[in-house]
């Protein structure tokens, strides 16, 4: 990928093989996405447009922009030699990428629009902050819910399934069900419910579903019980866990 092509708004028209981008980047709840340039320019522009106290109504001078493009094109092209240098496919965390924009910024002399910028950043974390959801433990006591961890634990039960299950669109439908207040139990029901909910796409999902009621309700009595006798009754599944888990499966359906 170039940094021109990096820097164009997203076509509607679907990429072809060779334009999909070969950098993907990590969000803070751990979800991964392709690399997209021109978010980064637009960050910058509403940073430099900040600093010239420009209204929305106002276009950003010509010169402005062009500093725009001589930022950006320096973050994307460092963006870009990441994947160069073989990291291709590995998640960079938007916090790098945020913390090059403010480098580039000051080696640029724009010390000003590096202070909005990181204004910028301090806004969108204090609204994150704000915006956390908290759950309530079986003992009573309330904690924040840990997104990256929950999709940490999602992308586990999703390993060795195949490419046609992935653990992004659970973690979407798993967070759009939870509330403030919720709790340890339901965010294990609501993280089953997402599995179930793709089992018509995808049947690998049940088994999604049961690693999710095993290992998202902790040191659950019944999953690890179950577990336990599986492996003393039939000791040759402990090297097969596909078949273990179609067993907890077929076990969890008849409950």
């Amino acid at each position: 990928m170039s940094v021109s092509s990096a820097l164009t708004p997203t076509s509607p028209t679907p990429p072809t093989d060779a334009a999909v981008p070969t950098l993907i980047i990590q969000k803070r709840d751990g979800a991964l996405a392709p690399f997209d340039g021109e978010r980064i320019r637009v960050a910058i522009e509403k940073a430099f447009r900040a600093e010239l106290r420009l209204d929305s109504n106002t276009a950003t001078p010509p010169d402005t922009s062009s500093k725009v493009s001589a930022v950006a094109e320096r973050v994307v092209s460092w963006c870009l030699g990441l994947s160069e240098a073989g990291n291709a496919g590995v998640g960079l965390q938007v916090e790098r990428v945020q913390d090059e924009v403010e480098r580039v910024l000051m080696e640029s002399g724009e010390y000003k629009v590096a202070r909005r910028y990181v204004l910028y950043r301090e806004q969108h974390s204090e609204r994150r902050r704000a915006s956390l959801l908290r759950y309530v433990r079986a003992d009573g006591t309330e904690d924040d819910i840990d997104q990256q961890a929950l999709h940490a634990i999602l992308r586990e039960a999703c390993l060795d399934l195949g490419s046609e299950v992935s653990a992004d669109p659970l973690l979407q439908a798993t967070v759009a069900s939870l509330y403030n207040g919720i709790t340890e139990a339901e965010i294990t029901q609501a993280s089953i419910l997402a599995a179930r909910g793709l089992i018509e796409i995808e049947p690998a999902y049940s088994f999604v579903a049961a690693f999710c009621f095993r290992r998202l309700s902790g040191a659950l009595f019944l999953g690890l019980r179950l577990e336990r006798l599986i492996k003393s009754t039939f000791p040759f599944m402990s090297s097969k866990p596909s078949m273990r888990n179609s067993w907890i499966q077929l076990f969890l359906r008849t409950i």
